[in-house]
């Protein structure tokens, strides 16, 4: 697991999938990223061709930002971050506002050092909203910047909100898009 960080800004993210890539020594490669991850990787692809052969990017386009998106992000400050058992975890979670908490008590693990045999999450919650809010942004220029193979992937149900703010893969250069 990383360390937490103090900054979450889109140039942190890119530099991190820099060192990732050149520390692989096998560039280029084939960049799968999904949502922030996908932007990450189409900015990769525009500002290091060098580092990336293709993409996927999987539900997310160029544009993350209202009015394009109504809520572009997942206000999740305040969420409950401990609690005496899972159940009663993914139940708070629920009650913050998410219909099903399944997604997010992937990242939850029980603290063995908890005499109460207490759950906690494996992120901070304010971390999540900057690294979230790094994501914002018209992305248009990165977008169209990179002319590697790109396949774009979007899913009819996701939970992304990317595909009400215009794919992009019909304006991408040699991209595919599937849904």
């Amino acid at each position: 697991m990383s360390d937490h960080t103090g900054s979450y800004t889109r140039e942190d993210f890119i530099e991190d999938a820099v060192r990732f890539v050149e520390h692989l020594g096998r560039a280029p490669v084939v960049v799968l990223g999904h949502s922030l991850g996908g932007i990450t990787a189409y900015q990769l692809a525009a500002r290091r061709p060098d580092l990336v052969e293709a993409l996927i990017v999987e539900d997310v386009g160029p544009v993350m930002r209202r009015p394009e998106i109504a809520e572009p992000v997942l206000d999740v400050r305040g969420w409950p971050m401990r609690a005496p058992t899972r159940d009663r975890l993914a139940r708070a979670i629920e009650r913050a506002g998410v219909a099903d908490s399944s997604y997010f008590m992937r990242s939850a693990v029980a603290e063995p050092e908890a005499a109460e045999g207490h759950w906690r999450m494996l992120f901070d919650w304010d971390e999540m909203m900057a690294v979230q809010e790094s994501g914002l942004g018209d992305w248009w220029a990165d977008w169209l910047a990179s002319d590697c193979p790109a396949l774009v992937l979007r899913g009819g149900e996701e939970f992304s909100p990317a595909r009400r703010a215009g794919s992009g893969d019909d304006r991408a250069p040699a991209g595919q898009s599937a849904r």
